[in-house]
């Protein structure tokens, strides 16, 4: 039995369903198939189901596979894998149950954060679910325990914002995810890489081209590097025109203003610029202290 059982992960693994499907039905109405080998039995089916994308039957069949685990941690990967499953079958109620399970018999705090992130994306119980999901996963990664796991948690927190109409607090959540102080590059380029693209969208070309700037390496990512080189190269020359542009508008707002506004403006920009520069204010425009009036000691 154990030899059929490799028959058709051999099978599967050639793309041979029919056969394997043939097999696999064999063996299920074999009074004689040993208890032992029945979760093997399930995972296999589920295993075929899910080459063929039929995530319902997949998930349905890996959920009884779950006591031939050997580990806990083991355990709360395959629930996870079921959860994920039956979210890609559109069955989030389903979803929901299986991340849920995931999380006490998880050893891994990677795998114990993921899967409390997918029990909060797919919780379809209150109405306003995009909204309060949001929130709950926003004070999930304000929790000193996930500090290290901020950049996944408000990544995703951005998706489901952006998924809903709400721009504005996925993109801070996006700018979040690139603070976080753990090592995950790859992360932050997907966060980097968004930012630029809905600054693009939006007509914001100086900061999309300050995000793109921001990527450090453009393999990993889930665009063509040609086009996100093209991008940057168009990019850079359009914002070097548009500083111009604004240089010279606000030189002539500068020389239409009457002579003593003129003066107190440049005098605010100097000063900024000094101010930006690190340096101390401009000795010219302290007013000099008046002398004493005391007479020296001349004795």
């Amino acid at each position: 039995n154990e030899a059929l059982l490799w028959i058709i992960r051999t099978q599967l693994a050639q793309a041979q369903f029919a056969e394997a499907a043939g097999l696999l039905e064999t063996l299920r109405n074999d009074p004689a198939f040993p208890k032992r080998l029945k979760t093997d039995l399930e995972e296999l089916t589920a295993l075929s189901f899910y080459k063929q994308e039929r995530w319902d039957s997949a998930a349905s069949h890996l959920s009884k596979a779950l006591e031939g685990a050997s580990t806990s941690n083991e355990k709360a990967r395959w629930e996870f894998l079921t959860g994920q499953l039956f979210e890609k079958a559109g069955n989030y109620s389903k979803a929901n149950q299986y991340y849920n399970r995931a999380i006490p018999h998880s050893t891994d705090l990677i795998l114990e954060i993921q899967a409390r992130i997918a029990a909060i994306r797919v919780d379809r119980t209150k109405t306003d679910y995009a909204v309060s999901n949001v929130q709950r996963l926003l004070e999930m990664g304000a929790k000193e325990k996930y500090r290290a796991y901020q950049d996944i948690i408000y990544y995703t927190a951005a998706q489901m914002d952006l998924a809903a109409g709400n721009k504005n607090r996925a993109i801070e959540s996006l700018f979040q995810s690139t603070l976080s102080g753990n090592n995950n590059a790859a992360q932050r380029n997907l966060a980097f890489l968004q930012l630029a693209e809905i600054s693009f969208q939006d007509g914001a070309y100086a900061k999309a081209a300050q995000f793109y700037d921001s990527l450090k390496t453009l393999d990993s990512l889930p665009v063509d590097p040609t086009i996100i080189a093209a991008k940057k190269r168009a990019l850079q020359t359009l914002v070097n025109k548009l500083a111009i542009v604004e240089r010279q508008d606000s030189l002539l707002l500068l020389a239409g203003l009457p002579e003593e506004e003129r003066k107190e403006a440049v005098k605010k920009i100097v000063k900024q610029s000094r101010k930006q520069a690190g340096l101390q204010e401009d000795p010219l425009s302290i007013p000099a202290r008046p002398l004493s009036n005391t007479p020296k000691n001349l004795s």
